[in-house]
């Protein structure tokens, strides 16, 4: 996917792509999926199936354009 999600190549079954693309939206403003990442990520915690010692980051990184703001 090239870290971008392609709406239009989501399965069948799935609502239309734009109505998937405003409930992540709706869903990622509101909060929803940060609670839900947390709850999963908790329970999975408790269970003894998270290993804190191993973890990675993702972030998008764009260069500055020279001269602006200067």
């Amino acid at each position: 996917m090239g870290g971008r999600p392609c709406w239009k190549d989501l399965p069948a079954r799935f609502p239309s792509y734009p109505t998937c693309w405003r409930r992540f939206v709706e869903w990622t403003e509101s909060g929803v999926l940060r609670n839900a990442r947390r709850r999963l990520t908790d329970k999975l915690d408790r269970a003894g199936q998270v290993d804190w010692s191993e973890g990675f980051a993702d972030a998008a990184f764009a260069s500055a354009q020279k001269g602006v703001g200067a």
